[in-house]
């Protein structure tokens, strides 16, 4: 479910201000008050009180998408499920263009395991605001599990949500785990090469994330390249000495190559940082 941010509720409600003036310009600013006050409720978790003030405002104005999809996220966090979905169905059958609706159900779906309509509803939303990169990770998601299983079309997803942002001109945080999740998916495709590039343009982005190097010297290994994963292994120790499963996981390697007496020296290091 989408996370709700300032940034988002400042854009919600610029929305919301626009088509009300059109359709509803006596009760705009009473229906916007409750609105708004939801928001801030529904910001500091207070999910029931949000609820109440979408209410509010739904009955003031009984054509206001955004508040019965925003009510419904809330309904989703309480687990009201029936109350969550059926407050989206209302939000889309008043717009139906609105593509938060679309995939704040795919979100809610994707929660009580229909893989499938969740994809839907992703899909759905994508084809109204194709710019969303946030919609494609999370069908990638559906499609890289274990009963959809569509791997090519999770790595194609996270490749089209990594466009929309290099179109940008710069790489942000996100696109860590998006790279990675992208690795993850063709490594279980025995794409070795394919994953340690993506774990490299993650590791461009975020030098000292010890977890990447980690994940890199495993893909490094799987191709045979000892001397590559023991790099990464040593490369992640630097950034977090005290992480003794990375020790062990160096001295496996060095075990491939022939040099027992620094594995040893590996292993009796992960044993010492065991036992603190």
């Amino acid at each position: 479910m989408r996370i709700l941010n300032k940034q988002f509720m400042k854009k919600t409600i610029n929305y919301l201000t626009s088509a009300l003036k059109k359709a509803f310009p006596g009760k705009i600013q009473k229906a916007q008050n409750y609105f708004n006050k939801g928001l801030k409720r529904s910001w500091d978790k207070d999910y029931i009180g949000a609820i109440a003030n979408y209410t509010r405002a739904i009955k003031i104005n009984p054509k206001y998408a955004q508040a019965y999809c925003i009510r419904g996220g809330a309904k989703h966090m309480v687990k009201d499920f029936k109350g969550s979905i059926a407050d989206f169905n209302m939000a889309i059958m008043i717009e139906p263009k609105y593509a938060m609706a679309y995939s704040s159900r795919g979100s809610l779906k994707d929660s009580l395991k229909d893989y499938r309509g969740a994809i839907t509803d992703y899909t759905k939303a994508i084809e109204i605001d194709p710019q969303d990169r946030s919609n494609y990770c999370n069908r990638a998601n559906l499609k890289n599990n274990y009963v959809i299983s569509d791997f090519k079309g999770a790595i194609a997803d996270f490749t089209l949500a990594l466009e929309i942002q290099l179109s940008d001109g710069f790489l942000s945080p996100t696109d860590i785990w998006i790279f990675c999740e992208r690795a993850r998916v063709k490594s279980g495709l025995q794409d070795y090469h394919g994953a340690i590039d993506d774990y490299t343009k993650a590791i461009e982005i975020d030098h000292q994330d010890k977890f990447i190097y980690i994940k890199r010297g495993h893909e490094r290994e799987c191709i045979a390249d000892y001397f590559g994963a023991i790099a990464d292994y040593s490369k992640a120790i630097d950034f977090a000495p005290r992480y003794s499963a990375v020790y062990t996981l160096r001295g496996r390697v060095k075990i491939l190559l022939g040099q027992k007496d620094s594995a040893d020296l590996d292993f009796c290091k992960a044993r010492e940082l065991a036992l603190l």
